[in-house]
């Protein structure tokens, strides 16, 4: 539809996912039930995450994927684990989903499992009333035909003699292709898989980590299993091996890493669920032993939450397909449509009908839009715009609703680039017309740690193509919740930025490698980015039809401006020029034509030629459909053709092969020069036929599902305007392989300058002229999508663009007068309007008795912010905010008070996730040296920007970055309040304080224990916080807490020489002597309280924090008498005498589990009664920044290459500055001795004063060979 066209040559695919798990309902409020729907990721193992992470939560799935063989897999470890009751088979099941290689009992579980869902499939309505039907459904007949294929084939039922000879051998064949094309891949070289450092987050530089990893994978694609060897494991499992010759298995496949394996790499404590004997076990083993236990507690979650009737729905067919059909079934719901005319994937003649069971109901109906959509890695696939642009339009109108996004980056790009490479134009933009905001880049906060930045530096010795994995987060914009339009823009700057976004949707059509990318590396990055192309010239048009829905503007003008700045930059003769017909074809079909598109005349006769070949129509339509059959031997170059021999890009390059078609028409009559382009190709195997009905004839094609491995033909068909073919010599039409770089180089020797696979002219034989697409009755009704609602909503925000178009600089929004009174009030308006913000998405204007509260669909500055009156209208410009230029301290973690679908009212954190506390495993901190990372994975809580503003001398230059500092100051006191507590239980200590001054304490935590959040890769403190209020110091039982002597602990400063000694021990911790085991020895034994020093300022920032903190681990409802919604605030104010209260309400007070604090109760027995009067449960984080704004301390350190003293001083800092790559030559830079911190070469001679360098890493600098020797010991681990 909206996606070039792919004829797979070489699909490699992940039976199983790839990367860990995620909870797929963490943005969403408690209790809510929640409609999922995943796109391109038939993801099992997140379904499982999320019902063990969640346990208490109805979620009805919509899985949606491309690969039929997926769902079967799926569906079949589904069934598995609801008839294991009692976890019987569990190991089985294991083996089933996870081996390649079986023993005897399991493929027996294997072939009756199989042949069962065989008999309970004939129909999708048998299917409906069997035993699973109730919890797994199918959304189309077709998927369940297709999987049940699937099933089919992996059954050895029957078999006998040859029959049973070459099922093994076709199995066995599937392995050693897989094999060979890995071995062929890596040409010899070691495997490093960037998914195993993923997996093993936060534990990534655990000594164990890395070999343990390489073991599992070496010993699964040889073995076909997990260690340790089976040796009765022999059998090939037809789960994994059942495939077609074009599909493989993926290069990098390892069977654990779905699972978030940091509990193998972390002493956790005895006698927990995650808790795993490793007595007698080598690491692997105890690897192995980890992923098992986490599989049985996921297979146990999930049989509940299927108890609690949550459902799986499954689709086999294109995602994009799938959305634009769930959409038009929203908007057209009271026709009932359940088919949109589309076909169900781009390489077939089946159409997408919904089955009317599920999508045709009142009762129990499918849902058509959602709470939540992850698209996982498939904006990678079919392209960001497409992806993010239509799935947007599924979301529920609701302030919970989210869309997840993955996107890969090259890891030494500038995070601001990083942005842009994700749509190919301003992501905020972007995000903004469509009626989104991604939360995290205007926050720069976030709970979720992704990548290890020492993980890069390891890479590089073994792969060159590495990239970094985001997850991004959209919600809705705060003006698109309940309304369609959120935001008005001049037509003509709209235009502008619409004609880039045309340039960057079509880049590849730029032929040739550009300058800068001359070096060979470069030139092969370059040639594969623009060589797979994912968008047509529908693509465009639907991006313009949807955001007709969510921009508000001239769109006749727009769309005409947009032509002029198309075409007056188009090249004639180009690729470009060739498409514009398919352009105006498009934007017509999309509703989005100004009437460039030519339509025929009414009263056109046609020549008997042309009679001949029309459809029998009474009327020309706008177009018609020119289907060209591509004979068998033409195929040839797809399956003979050794593609990587005639590159020199490499099949290293080429895991996934593909290319795109398209159809081209030219005009074969004298005196005539045209050619035009048309990419939305429709294309099917098979046969072809027709069917009568009447006066009219509906063509179809019997489909080959074996594609190119089978022995049919192929039919290429496409929609074309008829006003095109009314020519009396007609037209020639061929079908080509798209032009591009790698194309060119591949085909070009075979097939010609023009990459043609076949020419006809529409008189040939070949060529079928149709009203319609083959298998269809009807044209689909692309411009389903339609602006709601009034024109212009009351209250108005307008964009102004820059003045190259390039991105959204500022917003104005408009606040008309309310009534009469006001209007004059603001006509006798000479000064006195005051705003004054909540938060930069919330501000309240004021002006004498009135006042109006105003919600901006994107955050902005307040700094940047201006008041006026227009027009008798009060005008509020302000610019989008920056979380690099402003002080984010306040909005970190913003929560809002939404309306939920009952009615009520409720907090909301618009960025942090909810963890389940309870389920995390505990960690054992009762020896500190078996968690290595834990420092070294908190540090990376601090920014570029964080380690300037610790190490710069420039007061001047410091000024510049002077709004972080209090976040610094925050992010200081959470890594030294992790730090005090972890692994220190020898202290008589049992609660942390924070204090501005010794009579102004802010807030008390008493830690209960440190957890691991594998949802997030990352470390919690589970405690109960108390904030200090007057009452709290007021009462008679809590007043030694403030009378006794009150220790206060030093903040640790070293933090930046803590990370440098760590990368140089390969990711592990320097030992050290602890001034933390000092500090909390030498506190008082009768005092329970240790405090933190802390700033005015980051009090009231720690006080913003402290709802989130509440909010993300919260298992209790929120009362009617919530003080959040009796004030409307979040954090609740102080009170207006100035007297301290609560930050957060009282609703989750003395709430906690049973046995809560037990051991620190019986120490310190008032205790229980401060949790029962005043303590929350909350849950204490590192707060990371995200890589899209602005990078880690890291990644600086690591990808930036920063010139480091020996003692950890950081001495040259110009590449901050002017965000260049600093290095050794570099003016101000200052290299010393890694030994002595000398800046020269001692004894030097002939004027030579530069350092040595040692010879073996070329990184470290040494003013002596004494030095050197002297510091080999603690370099040698690094020395690589």
């Amino acid at each position: 539809m909206i996606h070039p066209t792919i004829v797979p040559l070489l699909q490699s695919y992940y039976p199983f996912r790839s990367t860990p798990a995620v909870s797929l309902t963490e943005n969403l409020p408690p209790g809510q039930k929640a409609d999922i729907l995943l796109l391109g990721c038939g993801d099992a193992a997140s379904i499982l995450f999320t019902c063990f992470v969640d346990t208490a939560r109805k979620i009805d799935v919509t899985c949606c994927d491309d690969i039929p063989g997926i769902h079967a897999r799926n569906v079949l470890l589904y069934t598995l684990l609801i008839d294991d009751k009692k976890d019987q088979s569990l190991d089985l099941i294991w083996n089933i989903y996870y081996h390649w290689a079986v023993d005897d009992k399991s493929l027996l579980l294997f072939d009756t499992q199989v042949l069962k869902l065989i008999e309970l499939s004939e129909s999708i309505d048998m299917w409906n009333d069997s035993v699973y039907g109730s919890s797994i459904r199918f959304c189309d007949a077709e998927s369940l035909f297709k999987v049940r294929i699937y099933w089919i084939c992996f059954s050895s039922h029957g078999l006998t003699g040859k029959l049973l000879l070459d099922s093994l051998s076709m199995k066995k064949y599937a392995i050693d292709k897989a094999k060979a094309f890995q071995e062929e891949l890596l040409s010899g070289r070691k495997l490093f898989n960037p998914d195993s450092s993923r997996a093993a987050s936060p534990a990534t530089t655990s000594a164990e980590c890395a070999s343990a990893m390489e073991e599992v994978f070496k010993h699964w694609w040889e073995h076909g299993t997990v260690p340790p060897r089976n040796s009765s494991a022999f059998v090939p499992n037809p789960a994994f091996l059942y495939s077609q010759k074009s599909i493989t298995l993926h290069h990098t496949l390892s069977p654990l890493l779905g699972f978030p394996l940091c509990t193998a790499f972390t002493p956790i404590l005895k006698g927990s669920t995650f808790s795993v004997d490793r007595e007698g076990k080598t690491a692997t083993e105890y690897l192995v032993a980890s992923a098992k236990k986490q599989f049985e507690l996921w297979a146990s979650a999930f049989r509940k939450a299927i108890q609690n009737k949550s459902v799986i729905r499954i689709f086999s067919g294109d995602a994009l397909t799938f959305c634009f059909t769930l959409r038009s079934c929203q908007v057209l719901l009271p026709h009932r449509a359940r088919s949109m005319n589309l076909f169900s994937s781009n390489v077939t003649s089946s159409c997408l009908t919904l089955h009317h069971s599920d999508y045709h109901s009142d009762k129990n109906a499918a849902p058509l839009c959602f709470d939540v959509i992850d698209s996982s890695d498939l904006c990678d696939h079919l392209g960001s715009l497409n992806v993010v642009s239509l799935a947007s339009t599924l979301l529920k109108h609701l302030e919970s609703s989210i869309l997840y996004t993955e996107m890969t980056f090259e890891p030494e790009t500038k995070a601001e680039d990083r942005q842009f490479e994700f749509f190919g134009v301003h992501l905020k933009t972007m995000a903004l017309l469509l009626g989104l905001v991604a939360p995290q880049l205007f926050t720069n906060a976030s709970d979720r740690f992704e990548e290890d930045p020492w993980v890069y530096e390891s890479a590089k010795k073994w792969i060159t193509n590495l990239r970094g994995l985001h997850r991004l987060r959209w919600r809705l914009s705060k003006t698109c919740e309940n309304s369609s339009r959120n935001i008005h823009i001049d037509a003509k700057a709209l235009a502008i930025f619409l004609g880039k976004v045309h340039d960057a949707m079509f880049e590849f059509e730029n032929l040739g490698i550009p300058p800068e990318s001359s070096d060979k590396l470069a030139g092969r990055k370059a040639i594969l980015k623009l060589s797979f192309p994912h968008y047509t010239r529908a693509s465009f048009a639907s991006l313009l039809n949807i955001l007709r829905t969510t921009v508000k503007t001239n769109w006749n003008e727009c769309v005409e401006y947009l032509y002029d700045i198309i075409i007056s930059t188009t090249p004639a003769g180009s690729l470009r020029s060739n498409s514009l017909q398919d352009l105006f074809l498009n934007m017509h079909l999309y509703g989005v034509d100004t009437g460039r598109f030519l339509k025929p005349d009414p009263a056109t006769k046609l020549s008997k030629k042309l009679e001949s070949t029309f459809p029998r129509l009474d009327t020309l339509p706008d177009v018609l459909c020119v289907t060209v059959r591509i004979p068998r031997e033409m195929l040839k170059v797809f399956t003979d053709y050794d593609l990587c021999e005639k590159t020199d890009i490499g099949i290293q390059w080429l895991v996934s092969t593909a290319v795109a078609l398209v159809c081209n028409f030219k005009s074969i009559e004298p005196g005539y020069t045209w050619f035009n382009t048309f990419s939305s190709v429709q294309i099917v195997f098979g046969t072809w036929h027709e069917q009568s009905n009447g006066n009219k004839c509906h063509p179809l094609i019997k489909e080959d599902y074996f594609l190119l491995d089978g022995k049919a033909d192929l039919y290429a068909s496409v929609m074309v305007p008829t006003q095109m073919l009314l020519k009396e010599g007609g037209a020639w039409v061929t079908c080509s392989i798209l032009k591009t770089e790698l194309n060119k180089k591949a085909y070009h020797e075979y097939l010609g300058e023009d990459l043609c696979l076949v020419g006809r002219s529409i008189f040939h034989e070949d060529v079928h002229l149709t009203q319609f697409m083959p298998g269809t009755h009807a044209l689909p009704n692309f411009s389903v999508f339609k602006a709601e609602g009034n024109e212009l909503a009351s209250l108005v925000t307008t964009a102004q663009m820059e003045d190259d178009g390039s991105e959204i600089l500022r917003l104005v929004h408009c606040i008309p007068p309310k009534s009469q009174v006001e209007k004059e009030n603001i006509a006798a308006l000479s000064s006195g309007v005051n705003i004054k913000f909540k938060t930069p998405l919330k501000a309240v204007i004021s002006f004498g008795q009135f006042s109006h509260e105003l919600t901006f669909p994107v955050p902005v500055s307040p700094s940047n912010c201006k008041v006026s009156v227009v027009k008798g209208c009060i005008e509020v410009e302000a610019s989008l905010f920056n979380p690099i230029l402003e002080d984010t301290s306040l909005f970190l973690f913003p929560i809002s008070l939404i309306k939920t679908p009952t009615d009520s009212i409720l907090p909301l954190s618009w960025t942090s996730t909810r963890i389940n506390l309870d389920v995390m495993p505990v960690i054992d901190l009762t020896n500190e040296e078996a968690i290595p990372w834990f420092r070294y994975h908190t540090n990376l809580m601090m920014s570029k920007r964080d380690m300037f503003l610790m190490i710069c001398p420039d007061e001047e230059k410091i000024a510049k970055i002077d709004l972080n500092k209090i976040q610094l100051e925050l992010k200081n006191i959470l890594f030294n309040l992790f730090i005090y507590y972890g692994g220190k239980k020898i202290s008589p200590i049992t609660c942390f304080g924070l204090m501005v001054h010794p009579d102004h304490a802010v807030t008390l935590v008493f830690p209960s224990c440190l957890r691991l959040d594998l949802a997030n890769h990352t470390v919690v403190l589970d405690c109960a916080m108390v904030p200090v209020s007057d009452a709290l110091k007021s009462d008679p039982k809590t007043k030694e807490v403030f009378e006794s002597p009150m220790k206060s602990l030093d903040l640790e400063k070293h933090t930046i020489t803590d990370v440098l000694n760590t990368f140089h021990l390969g990711g592990r911790a320097a030992k050290s002597e602890s001034k933390t085991k000092k500090d909390l020895n030498s506190t008082p034994a009768h005092s329970p309280v240790a405090f933190f020093p802390m700033s005015q300022a980051a009090s009231k920032a720690w006080e913003a924090l402290m709802p989130s903190l509440v909010e993300r681990c919260r298992t209790w409802e929120h009362v009617s008498s919530c003080e959040y919604v009796l004030t409307g605030e979040v954090p609740r104010a102080h009170e207006e005498n100035g007297s301290a209260s609560s930050p957060i309400c009282s609703c989750g007070v003395g709430k906690f589990p049973q046995n809560y604090l037990s051991d620190e109760i019986t120490k310190w027995p008032t205790l229980s009664y401060i949790l029962e009067r005043y303590a929350t449960r909350a849950t204490i984080a590192p707060i990371f920044v995200d890589p899209l704004v602005e990078d880690s301390i890291g990644r600086i350190m690591m990808i930036e290459r920063m010139n480091f003293s020996g003692r950890g001083e950081i001495v040259g800092y110009g590449g901050y500055w002017d965000d260049e790559e600093s290095s050794s030559d570099s003016e101000g830079s200052e290299v010393r001795c890694a030994t002595c911190g000398s800046t020269h070469r001692k004894h030097y001679q002939d004027g030579i004063r530069e350092l040595l360098t040692c010879s073996r890493c070329k990184r470290v600098k040494y003013c002596s060979q004494d030095c050197q020797k002297k510091d080999w010991k603690s370099h040698k681990p690094s020395c690589r």
